[in-house]
């Protein structure tokens, strides 16, 4: 028997179900502990009694001399009270990956499992290691098998739990994998195989299994044979008596409102129906109903707003605008819902008026019924942004859209067709034009179509993260399908397409989510919201199982995240994409408990507290512009609609200033709101405690000693302070930015600059890099705080990371209140005697001048000095690549001035040097430098400042002063001419005399009276001395230097810079005679070994790479040009094209960023390799065949052929701009990947 491994592993990127597995079909709900045996529904019949172990053979793990396969009796450990098999085992202590234990159970004869379903109970004794369940079956005869299902994510408990299995329904949490089926049906399952498994070593592990049944299959979306019925027309009154109701705001305007609609309705029957006010009580209406206002001031919209079927809100339909539209049956009642919208008074009384008109428009009688009504008068304000909300259909709508479609499937768009069918739902809702229906319904077509498998396309058949707009997509089609112009077979074709979509690209992604126990991440919430959305539509629509167990799925996944107030990633942008779709599936379903358990509140008080004193969220981790993202407003919105709280009105308003945004079914409340305060002084964030149980490290300190964020905020004005430190060096999307500093704003300006998307090692943030020996080591994950607090003059911080690369690093912020200015002091600590050097980081942004003492930055006006006490040697660095980043910035140009402060010293074991940084300046000019003078005898700094001297003084200290000897276990005092502060203490004293005493930490100011002034008279010293080096490096040789010009026509003058050098053997020798030199001008020089110019070649566009290689076999090499204009081209020897070969558009632009050679299929000729910015992987034949595409996923950056296995076969290593190095073989296929920091810049 062969027995395969099981695959999705955790050991690989394969287990990721949000990368690799994008055929998987998979539902997953959660079911509550089996405590007795469940009453046998009439069409289960039993397969496997499971009472004992005769006949079952052990598959993995079968050698393990700690593992047992045995029959369990006793309470508690069956089902049926007959026994059940139970095997197990302890896991070794040190092996490579995940480990294995399996068992296969012989069934009596070969069974026909394809069209029936299978359920068993397990438990496990251990679930907190037994991660890994798989169940498997196989014909007879076929050693692959027939089903299987898996899942890491701990499904296993200690209660008995029910699972039923059926290919693409897994009510238990399974997950199915078609990859491992391929085309093999069970239609003669002779046996079943269950497996266990765990990442933990020395742990054990174990399952009981009993009563495996099998029954019929469920009824699921492949046996859907006609839509639901459509339901056009709203009766309002029927045999004079009035179906509806009408719910208008409490207002005078609603009540206005409500009496002309009534009063058109009495006018057409002679009935008038109740208008009253609307309530959350009102949101799922039984019976015809008309809602008047928008979801602002009529809790009765809500559903319907949040659910995507009527945009009304304070931008939609805009001041004085109207939209009166019918909702068909929207929450499966058989019910429709009219709404006349409105954002404003005039709009409302607008809006009845439409209404009215409507009604008039009907014969008169003891009935009325109402057509399917769209009716829009849009605002002025609404169309300065959707102006085309109000224009006619194009004449060709239909060919544009579906151009549309077709180029995002050609160019690989992100989110593929399905963004498209995003925008075509939203075009609908806003201008009910038919073309925009039958345009979704062709784009369906398009993309059932399209969606085959292709092994070379990332993101699997539907497209790349085409599950991000699913929650729109479903939404829409709610709406479209109502539209008259479509058939019965139009509409059973998209829901069957729709839903097949769903099954492969949408639930997979989120279902383990379901199960799971980690922190979510925005991969699992974006699809997380389309499985609400299509498990709302199919439960209300279809009798089909998907409908229930989707809305299963984001239940529990939602449910479970409402009690954590962080999600998974550690970025001021992609994680409040995720707690905003947590918010919007608060308010669709509705559950009020995350804004009812306190989690709410937190995120939106973490979401202020990184926010600066101008408005913009600071840009840690992933994000890149330093205005940060927008992801932060939806929460805001949702929040203050959902609690009516004023500090999120008044922050979201005060952002909208900044950003001018104008979205849809947004939330927007446009009421004032009112400035925070509490968010003033010093405040920590402390860490969510699931999402440091998500994020293991070893050595990392207590979750209670640990922190998130720490902000220093003077007030919630631009002109005053606000710093940030940053706790964290892991997480989704994240940077190794723990214990920097990624912001600091005074004066109504930015002044550090800690913000890329793709450079996340430490030397691009306000840090500091450690080489012992000439090596550094990955800085710890999590930061230990210490101490953090303030008085009346000071605040301050203390905060550790241990063992970083070699040392203790303790960072200290003192926060001089008065001067708004900042000292950080940085104790490194050696943990064993060596030569380190200490590298101190300033990235800022102005105009820069540096000095001996650092760096002054201004930017229009205002000024700011970061300078460094004496010690270290200063280096200044203008960094572009990371100015694009400030693009858009009035203060300063966009480039970054990167300081760094260099000491070389040497160390024996727990000596420490000390840096310390002073941040100060000035709102109208130049600020003066301050005098930093290093103290003797105590880790601290004087400062001579425009306000006096002062001495700072990390403790816990104690030294002999004139007035005795005085003591602390401050973590910091200051002594002043304003008297004694001290910092995190419990005590102070000179001698017996007590200064300060008290039974808890506290920050207090002593003044002159109470503190010796000796305290103000210690003596400074002489910084340590840097290493200087042995012996100065012998100066190079300059053989050459030469400027060349093209040999062509051309503009002599024109600035030329040289992108890439390569040799190359031109001549008659074979050996290599010549430089290449390419140029970002388009000119390729050839110089000969004396650095006159041999030829030159005008590309007519940039020139990105070469590389010269005997492509032909003559002995002389052709050199191979990466162009810009997407081009490969090779030339020969003397300057002539041989051949040249576009790439094409798939992602991004196909600029040819690399060209490399080498044989890889072991003829002896070398193939070009060439790495675009499309995200693909060129080979090409010497004669310029191609040869295969791979998509490596992000830009190529570099790239290497060689010889790695010595079969003789080069293989081809792809190193791309974010995160992934691939190595392939000769046929283009992916042999395996590895992980590094963003951007391979070499390889």
């Amino acid at each position: 028997m062969l027995i395969h491994a099981p695959r999705g592993c955790r050991c690989c990127d394969a287990y990721m179900p949000w990368r690799n597995h994008a055929l998987l079909v998979v539902f997953a709900v959660l079911t509550l502990p089996i405590i007795a045996p469940a009453a046998q529904e009439p069409d289960m019949a039993v397969l496997l009694s499971l009472d004992g172990t005769e006949g079952v053979v052990e598959t993995y793990g079968r050698q393990d001399a700690k593992r047992f396969t045995t029959t369990a009796s006793g309470e508690g450990n069956t089902i049926d009270g007959n026994g059940a098999m139970h095997f197990g085992a302890t896991t070794a202590p040190a092996a490579e990956g995940n480990q294995y234990f399996g068992v296969m159970a012989p069934l009596s004869e070969p069974t026909d499992l394809s069209q029936r379903r299978l359920v068993f109970h397990a438990r496990t004794n251990h679930p907190g290691t037994t991660a890994a369940f798989y169940v498997r079956a196989y014909n007879k005869g076929e050693n692959k098998p027939a089903w299987s299902f898996n899942s890491w994510s701990g499904l296993l408990t200690d209660q008995w739990r029910e699972f039923c299995l059926q290919p693409g329904l897994s009510l238990g949490g399974l997950t199915w994998e078609p990859k491992v089926v391929e085309d093999r049906v069970a239609t003669a399952i002779d046996r079943i195989e269950f497996i266990i498994g765990s990442g933990e070593h020395n742990v054990s592990v174990d399952v009981l299994l009993d009563d495996v049944r099998i029954g019929s299959k469920l009824g699921s979306l492949d046996d859907l044979e006609a839509p639901h019925p459509r339901q056009p027309d709203t009766v309002l009154v029927q045999n004079e008596h009035a179906l509806t109701t009408i719910l208008h705001p409490d207002s005078t305007a609603g009540r206005q409102a409500a009496a002309t609609v009534a009063a058109a309705i009495a006018d057409r029957t002679g009935v008038t129906p109740t208008a009253r006010v609307g309530t959350q009580a009102d949101r799922i209406p039984d019976e015809p109903t008309i809602v008047l206002g928008n979801v602002n001031n009529n809790p009765a919209i809500l559903l319907l707003y949040a659910r995507y079927f009527t945009p009304a809100d304070s931008i939609c339909p805009g001041a004085g605008g109207s939209l009166v539209h019918t909702v068909c049956d929207p929450f499966g009642k058989g019910t429709n819902v009219i709404v006349a919208a409105a954002s404003d008074d005039d709009g409302l009384a607008g809006a009845a008026s439409v209404l009215a008109e409507a009604i008039a428009g009907q014969a008169k009688g003891d009935s009325l019924v109402l057509p399917r009504l769209f009716e829009k008068h849009y605002g002025e304000s609404f169309l300065k942004r959707f102006g085309w909300a109000d224009d006619a259909p194009a004449e060709n709508r239909l060919e544009q859209g579906l151009e549309q479609g077709k180029e995002a499937l050609d160019r690989g768009r992100h989110t593929s067709v399905a963004g498209v069918l995003r925008t075509v739902a939203e075009r609908y809702m806003l201008t009910g034009h038919s073309v925009e229906a039958e345009l979704y319904v062709a784009l369906w077509d398009l993309y059932a179509e399209s969606a085959v498998a292709d092994p070379s396309k990332y993101g699997g058949l539907w497209g790349f993260d085409s599950d991000f707009p699913s929650a729109q997509v479903v939404a829409g089609w709610d709406i479209i399908e109502e539209d008259p112009v479509l058939t019965d077979d139009q509409r059973l074709r998209t829901t069957r397409s729709m839903g097949r979509w769903l099954t492969e690209a949408v639930i997979p992604k989120c279902a383990s989510a379901a199960a799971g126990t980690r922190v979510p991440h925005n991969h699992q919430t974006f699809p997380g919201l389309g499985a609400l959305f299509a498990g709302l539509y199919f439960s209300q629509h279809y009798d089909v199982a998907e409908g229930k167990v989707w809305l299963g799925i984001a239940d529990a996944m939602f449910k479970r995240q409402a009690g954590y107030f962080k999600p998974y990633e550690d970025c001021n942008g992609y994680q409040w994409l995720t707690n905003g779709h947590l918010m919007r599936y608060c308010l669709v379903r509705p559950d009020f408990a995350l804004f009812e358990n306190g989690n709410g509140a937190k995120i939106i008080d973490y979401l202020i507290g990184t926010m600066d004193n101008l408005g913009y969220q600071v840009p840690y981790g992933d994000t890149g512009s330093w205005r940060c993202w927008n992801s932060e407003m939806i929460c805001l919105d949702m929040f203050a609609h959902a609690t009516g709280s004023p500090e999120a009105q008044w922050v979201a308003n005060r952002k909208r200033v900044l950003k001018n945004t104008l979205e849809t079914h947004a939330f927007y409340q446009l009421e004032p709101g009112t400035p925070p305060e509490r968010f003033n002084g010093v405040t920590i964030w402390p860490l969510e405690p699931q999402y440091y149980a998500t994020h293991r490290a070893q050595d990392r300190p207590p979750l209670e000693r640990c922190f998130d964020k720490i902000a220093f905020r003077e007030a919630m004005q631009p002109n005053a302070a606000y710093l940030l430190l940053d706790g964290l060096s892991n997480g989704g999307h994240k940077h190794l930015d723990g214990n920097s500093l990624p912001r600091l704003t005074l004066y109504d300006r930015i002044w550090l600059a800690d913000n890329d998307y793709y450079k996340a090692p430490v030397k691009f943030h306000n840090s500091i890099t450690v080489f012992r020996d000439g090596e550094s080591a990955a800085i710890p994950p999590y930061t230990e705080l210490v101490g953090a607090g303030e008085s009346q003059r000071y605040g301050y911080s203390k905060t550790r990371l241990t063992n970083y690369a070699g040392v203790d690093w303790v960072r200290t912020i003192v926060w001089l209140r008065q001067q708004q200015a900042f000292v950080v002091l940085d104790q490194l600590t050696a943990l064993g005697g060596d030569e380190y050097q200490f590298r101190t980081l300033w990235h800022g942004v102005g105009a820069a001048k540096l000095s001996d003492d650092g760096l002054l930055l201004t930017q229009n006006g205002p000024s700011l000095r970061i300078q460094i006490a004496p010690g270290p040697v200063l280096e200044l660095q203008d960094d572009t690549e990371l100015g694009a980043n400030w693009s858009g910035y009035a203060h300063a140009e966009p480039v970054v001035r990167s300081l760094q402060a260099v000491a070389t010293v040497k160390l024996d074991k727990r000596d420490t040097y000390l840096f310390a940084s002073v941040l100060h300046g000035k709102a109208d000019g130049v600020a003066e430098p301050w005098g930093i003078d290093l103290l003797d005898g105590a880790d601290g700094v004087r400062l001579s400042t425009t306000d006096g001297v002062l001495d700072l003084v990390l403790g816990p200290h104690r030294n002999r002063t004139s007035d005795g000897s005085f003591e602390t276990d401050a973590e910091c005092f200051v002594a002043s001419d304003d008297g004694l502060t001290l910092l995190g203490t419990t005590f102070a004293r000179v001698d017996a005399h007590e200064l300060f005493k008290s039974a808890k930490i506290e920050n207090v100011d002593l003044d002159n009276a109470t503190s010796p002034s000796s305290l103000r008279n210690t003596r400074v010293r002489e910084p340590v001395p840097n290493i200087g080096a042995v012996a100065d490096a012998p100066p190079h040789q300059v053989e050459w230097c030469v400027r060349p010009k093209p040999t062509g026509p051309g503009n002599d003058g024109r600035q030329t810079r040289v992108s890439r050098l390569a040799s190359a053997a031109l001549g008659e020798t074979g050996e290599a005679d010549t430089v290449l030199a390419a140029t970002t001008d388009g000119t390729l020089f050839a110089l000969n070994t004396d650095g006159s110019t041999r030829w030159s070649f005008d590309a007519g566009t940039a020139l990105n790479d070469v590389v010269a290689d005997d492509l032909t076999g003559d002995g002389k090499d052709e050199i191979i040009l990466a162009r810009q204009d997407y081009n490969v081209q090779v030339l020969d020897a003397a300057g002539e094209e041989l051949w040249k070969r576009a790439l094409s558009y798939y992602r991004r632009p196909p600029y040819v960023n690399l060209v490399r050679t080498g044989d890889i299929d072991g003829d002896g000729t070398p193939e070009v390799i060439a790495g675009g910015e499309n995200w693909r992987f060129y080979a090409f034949r010497a004669d310029g065949t191609e040869l295969w595409n791979y998509e490596s996923v992000h830009p190529s950056r570099a790239g290497a052929v060689a010889d790695l296995d010595g079969d003789g076969k080069a293989e081809v290593i792809c190193g791309t701009h974010y995160y992934w190095a691939s190595i392939l073989d000769a046929d283009g296929k992916r042999r395996w990947q590895y992980s590094l920091g963003p951007i391979c810049y070499d390889i």
